[in-house]
C-alpha cells in the first residue's frame, strides 16, 4: 500500500485524512486513510524520469545516502480490516 511513499509521503496521507475526518468525525477512520492512499500519488512515480536522471547524473560523483533497495529491507504498512 505504500511503496513508494517516503515518510514525508505517508505524512501527507495522514494530514488529508484528518482533512477528511474533520468534516465527518473527530479521528480518521481505516476507510478514510485507504482512500487517501490509493488516490495518493507518490512523488517516486510524479517524477520518477527527474529521479532517475538525478541517480544517473550521480552516479560516480556523489556517494549514496542510503544503501541500494535490494539491500534494504523493507516494511510496508497495510490495514488490518475490520479495524
Amino acid at each position: 500500500m505504500t511503496d513508494g511513499l517516503t515518510g514525508a509521503g505517508i505524512e501527507q496521507v495522514w494530514i488529508e485524512a484528518m482533512h477528511e475526518a474533520f468534516q465527518e468525525k473527530p479521528e480518521p477512520t481505516d476507510l478514510m486513510i485507504s482512500t487517501v492512499l490509493n488516490e495518493f500519488v507518490p512523488l517516486s512515480k510524479l517524477m520518477g524520469e527527474e529521479i532517475e536522471g538525478l541517480r544517473r547524473w550521480a552516479k560516480g560523483r556523489a556517494r549514496p545516502a542510503t544503501t541500494p533497495a535490494i539491500e534494504r529491507r523493507s516494511r510496508k504498512l497495510s490495514l488490518k480490516e475490520g479495524a
